[in-house]
């Protein structure tokens, strides 16, 4: 298990599913970096920014309910096969939208520090921070012109993960579905901690290449 992880974090990543073909590694379900590495004509399409924007905003109003009802006791409990803390992934999930916009306006992508969630000792705190963030985001999202959103624009480094390469709409629609990913997932932690989640969005609100597994065959929450 653990040549695995160091496998996964060779290749900038610390979550699965990863998909390597050759030496490019391509983190989720992402349709057009699968075509391109693939050399397929498919010309996967990118999800339009006027239909991601509410899609993520919706999805991360519903993290922030979902976060908001974890049990404190549970800050540092991991998912069977998983390193990382609740409070970590938690924090992890606003956070990545949080850089994405930034990265979006500005072309800057601050690395994700990975003790900072330790500052947080309950989950209200870290659901407040997600409050911040989906303020934000709003604000941000009024000010966007959706057809530069569209436009293809020059990609930062190769070294940098998918989530900060592509046009804006690409990136958007990357965190949209990455956001949903992990909103499932705490909708399965909520129901393994014997809580039923407030308010949850079922599987249909979203596109169905967002509904990844949620565990693997062995057992393990993706």
């Amino acid at each position: 298990m653990a040549g695995a992880l160091n496998e996964l974090e060779s290749f900038g990543f610390r979550t699965v599913p990863v998909t390597v073909i050759g030496s490019r590694a391509i983190q989720g379900f992402n349709p057009k970096e699968l075509s391109d590495a693939l050399k397929l004509r498919t010309g996967a399409s990118i999800r339009d920014p006027a239909e991601t924007i509410p899609l993520l905003g919706k999805a991360l109003d519903a993290v922030q309910r979902a976060v908001k009802q974890l049990p404190d006791e549970k800050l540092d409990w991991k998912a069977a096969g998983r390193d990382r803390p609740l409070r970590d992934l938690t924090y992890h999930i606003f956070l990545r939208v949080r850089h994405t916009i930034l990265g979006i306006s500005t072309g800057a992508y601050p690395p994700e520090p990975k003790e900072a969630a330790r500052n947080y000792t309950k989950f209200q705190s870290i659901a407040d921070f997600g409050e911040e963030v989906i303020r934000d985001y709003w604000a941000w999202s009024k000010g966007q012109d959706l057809d530069v959103l569209r436009r293809p624009s020059r990609s930062p480094s190769d070294e940098l993960n998918q989530f900060f390469r592509g046009s804006g709409a690409e990136r958007l629609d990357l965190v949209a579905g990455h956001t949903v990913q992990h909103l499932r997932q705490l909708y399965w932690v909520l129901e393994q901690f014997g809580i039923k989640p407030k308010e949850p969005l079922p599987d249909s609100a979203f596109p169905s290449e967002y509904l990844l597994p949620l565990i693997s065959p062995t057992g393990e929450l993706f």
